[in-house]
């Protein structure tokens, strides 16, 4: 009974601290599948109680009914409070409330698994190995989502630790039919349980939770022979027991089925195909390429905290060195192998993800809990109480504190001690995105501010302007650029691999980085649409110059934008000075245009000789023009704000003896736009 108490209080804290845990940093970031989870739950509920209708609730992707249940209670809620229907303009307005409920279910989940653990391994590994899964940044993180993978891996992790229960109690098939008898309706309720999990695995993604049913057989298999009186009929009963169990369950929770049984088929030849044979990405064939055969194991050693490989690598020892010598495989063996199988079983599917590895990963992190607990239950025979309670509590600060290292961008978790060893594709799922829209928000002097980005979905709930694709980035109305990081390593034929190519050597205005590494890129390209003021008529004696910043050797180009008063009889000469500094009065490059080819509404290209050792230097260009008549004169777009990098320079005389250009640097910047391509 005391032991009782004492698992239940400790379930009780682990569900507290998984739920805390993943409070912090909750809703700050995004990723780019969660707008369409939201949508997608808002009609499955709309579907069944309004419409009444089964067959338009079927949807071909997982089937992730699960995630549509609980986001789509939160949605559905928040509906009738509102009093207008979820879609892509207000996704704000709804996705707080599916998150708070997202996290209550995955933190009771964790609380099921904690309390099975103690009862498979006893309380103290038990304990640790529930603390670990509840504080890995990378599970939480996945966790702070609305999305499929950190369900999956609990109903899949439940299912798997209630099937070895199971086994423990009954101690093989070589029972005598008395005691089986009195075991029997206990354990059928396990195996009712591990049915259920099983469908709700099922119900969430089909086909990795296939693993489960080859994995149960085997195991019951092996038990069999190795058993010295066997019984088959046992074997079956329990197979169909949890395989019966999970069909029903998969059928309650997808109620698509319930009006149209070929849906299954549709399912199984549409989503099912494509998954194994559609790559996720096409990527190049040489940067960031995928390695079919080394890409989970890559994922699991960038993904697993440093402590967990450790202690893992050393419990995958012992548990080989104790089958060695009793000759029978153990409960911790199982479990790697059962990691081990899935990860070969996605190995082979064409599309792939790191997230996919969540159900192995989880069980790293039982058996790190379990040996590192066991370990500490021998050391406390030699060891003093009090310094085997001061390695726990160094320890359990560790483990509670690295999720909130990482936050609010826990997703993005890496093992510090290697590099990335992931491909460029996988580095990255839309988190930073939700900083560079604050940041671009702060750009409070430029009205209705657009950008074309990479992942507008995500970038679109926190930014407070227009967000626009990348294609759109020709677009006058476009004032910023938005790259990302998994945007390389991409096929060369890729919009992602045509802009990277674009802003290669252009120097971004700001650089977002999450653990160290750049996530976003965002790069000024605000064009003449936003510089709505002039400099006046740039006539001869006058300059107007602007500092740049150059990211690349060989610069060549700057374009600027001039305009001629919509004076068709403009003439002269417009000239472009590149000079070291501001103050430097010889160029180092010197081209001139004709006023009469001047666009009103475009850019003026200026080419130039290339300037081999550019890269990472300031220059200053100048303008200046021949015209003395000021009603064919042209003029130069300008912004009173600080809207570009570098200072402006405005003087409308020749220089006097003793004076320099530095005595006409003045607030706001040129329209100007440097370019990396001809």
């Amino acid at each position: 009974m005391i032991m009782k108490k004492k698992r239940i209080l400790t379930v009780f804290a682990i569900v507290i601290v998984a739920f805390v845990l993943r409070l912090s940093g909750l809703g700050d970031f995004m990723i780019v599948d969660e707008e369409l989870w939201l949508i997608r739950s808002g009609q499955h509920w709309h579907e069944l109680f309004r419409n009444h209708s089964l067959n338009e609730a079927f949807l071909t992707t997982h089937p992730g009914t699960t995630v549509l249940w609980l986001a789509g209670a939160g949605v559905v809620f928040q509906e009738s409070r509102l009093g207008y229907d979820i879609d892509t303009s207000n996704i704000a307005d709804f996705r707080p409330i599916a998150l708070a409920i997202m996290v209550v279910a995955i933190s009771l989940l964790m609380g099921i698994s904690a309390w099975f653990l103690m009862r498979l391994f006893g309380w103290l590994p038990g304990m640790f190995a529930a603390l670990l899964i509840a504080a890995d940044p990378y599970f939480v993180g996945m966790s702070q989502i609305v999305h499929l993978d950190a369900l999956l891996a609990l109903f899949m992790l439940n299912a798997v630790l209630i099937f070895f229960l199971v086994l423990k109690r009954d101690k093989g098939f070589a029972e005598k039919q008395e005691v089986r008898k009195r075991r029997y309706l206990y354990d059928f309720r396990l195996l009712i349980l591990v049915g259920v999990f099983s469908g709700c695995a099922l119900a969430t993604k089909m086909l990795p939770s296939l693993w489960l049913f080859v994995f149960f057989g085997v195991v019951l298999l092996v038990r069999y022979f190795m058993s010295s009186k066997k019984s088959f009929s046992l074997l079956v009963r329990r197979f169909m027991l949890i395989f019966g169990t999970a069909s029903l369950v998969l059928i309650i929770l997808w109620p698509s089925l319930w009006g149209k049984y070929d849906n299954l088929n549709n399912y199984i030849s549409r989503d099912t195909t494509m998954v194994v044979t559609t790559v996720h990405v096409e990527t190049d064939t040489v940067e960031g390429a995928i390695n079919p055969l080394s890409f989970y194991p890559r994922t699991i050693l960038m993904r697993s905290t440093p402590f967990t490989l450790v202690v893992a690598f050393g419990v995958l020892i012992a548990s080989i060195w104790t089958v060695i010598l009793v000759r029978k495989p153990n409960i911790q063996l199982w479990l790697f192998l059962y990691a081990t199988g899935y990860l070969f079983l996605i190995t082979f599917v064409a599309k792939k993800a790191d997230r996919y590895t969540l159900p192995a990963l989880v069980i790293l992190l039982v058996l790190t809990g379990w040996g590192f607990g066991t370990a500490m239950r021998v050391l406390g025979e030699k060891w003093t109480k009090r310094r085997i309670r001061f390695v726990y509590i160094v320890v359990v600060f560790l483990v509670v504190a690295q999720p909130f290292v990482w936050s609010p961008y826990a997703i993005s978790y890496a093992n510090p001690l290697l590099s990335d060893v992931r491909p460029l594709t996988q580095q990255g799922w839309g988190e930073g995105l939700d900083e560079a829209a604050r940041w671009l928000n702060a750009r409070s002097t430029i009205e209705k501010l657009s950008v074309a980005t990479w992942y507008p979905s995500v970038m679109r709930y926190y930014f407070n302007g227009k967000a626009m694709s990348l294609s759109s980035r020709d677009d006058h109305r476009v004032g910023y650029v938005v790259t990302y990081r998994n945007m390389g390593g991409r096929a060369g034929d890729e919009i992602a691999s045509n802009v990277i190519d674009e802003f290669r050597g252009i120097v971004p205005e700001h650089v977002i980085e999450i653990g160290g590494r750049p996530y976003v890129w965002i790069y000024n390209i605000l064009g003449p649409y936003y510089f709505r003021d002039h400099v006046g008529e740039l006539m001869s004696g006058m300059e107007v110059g602007q500092t740049v910043s150059i990211g690349m050797d060989g610069w060549q180009r700057i374009d600027f934008a001039l305009s001629s008063f919509d004076n068709e009889n403009s003439n002269g000469t417009i000239t472009l000075h590149v000079r070291e500094n501001v103050d430097a009065t010889s160029d180092i490059r010197t081209v001139s245009v004709s006023a009469s080819d001047i666009d009103n509404e475009g850019w003026q290209s200026f080419v130039f000789d290339p300037i081999l050792d550019s890269i990472d230097r300031e220059y200053y260009v100048a303008l200046t023009s021949d015209i003395n008549d000021s009603s064919n004169a042209v003029t130069v777009r300008y912004s009173k704000d600080d809207v570009k990098q570098g200072s402006a320079v405005i003087r409308r005389k020749p220089l006097i003896e003793g004076a320099s250009n530095s005595d006409y640097i003045r607030a706001g910047d040129l329209g100007y736009i440097i370019r990396n391509k001809l």
